[in-house]
């Protein structure tokens, strides 16, 4: 797995050292059990790349999962005509708070998703958790990530607990204190919008 995911760069390829290093936090904005559906992050979507296009397909996770998580794939074609897909399967589910929204990202590996498959879905299977704001514009989807540097300010300067290390910055408070905090004045510069995490609905 690859650090620094991006929703749109999102995801794919830069954490070669290990989820647990490039997570934003260590839980979610809210219980992954109670969440509802989240019907507007359903369908396919798409941004463009130098390189190709990233395509992401998103939908309900199925019946060995709580209700409101979507299962999402991630398939990239490239200009050169080649066609990837990730092994991994990522999983989202959202956090309403207030009149703002949040997409909490994880994903399975493919053990664990055969493991799943099985037995059905355990909460100790996410490992961490990467956390959007987001908003529907039309066809739209904009999407503000947690900056890093904010991230280590707000953990230096202990307004939030969490872990700073070589290649990981996250937060590990509970998911009742981050979500309090996240709409908070405190945190109006923690998410950031950029250019690449915007995707287009094709479906």
């Amino acid at each position: 797995m690859r650090c620094g995911y991006r929703f749109g760069v999102l995801l794919v390829g830069l954490c070669f050292l290990g989820m647990s290093s490039c997570i934003d936090s260590e839980n979610p904005l809210s219980d992954p059990e109670k969440a509802a559906p989240a019907t507007e992050l359903s369908g396919a979507w798409r941004v463009k790349q130098e390189d190709g296009t990233r395509y992401y397909h998103v939908g309900l996770a199925g019946e060995k999962f709580p209700a409101g998580l979507l299962r999402m794939k991630i398939i990239d074609h490239s200009k050169n005509g080649e066609l990837a897909v990730d092994e991994n399967t990522f999983f989202v589910f959202a956090t309403a708070i207030g009149d703002r929204h949040f997409a909490n990202v994880t994903l399975l590996e493919p053990d664990q998703l055969a493991e799943a498959a099985k037995t059905g879905w355990k909460p100790e299977m996410f490992k961490g958790y990467w956390i959007y704001e987001y908003k529907r514009e039309g066809d739209k989807l904009r999407l503000s990530g947690m900056d890093g540097d904010e991230k280590r300010t707000l953990i230096e300067s202990k307004k939030l607990a969490g872990v700073i290390g070589n290649d990981q910055v996250s937060f590990k408070e509970s998911s009742e204190k981050l979500a309090k905090f996240v709409t908070s004045p405190e945190a109006a510069k923690l998410f950031q919008p950029r250019g690449d995490e915007i995707l287009e609905r094709i479906k």
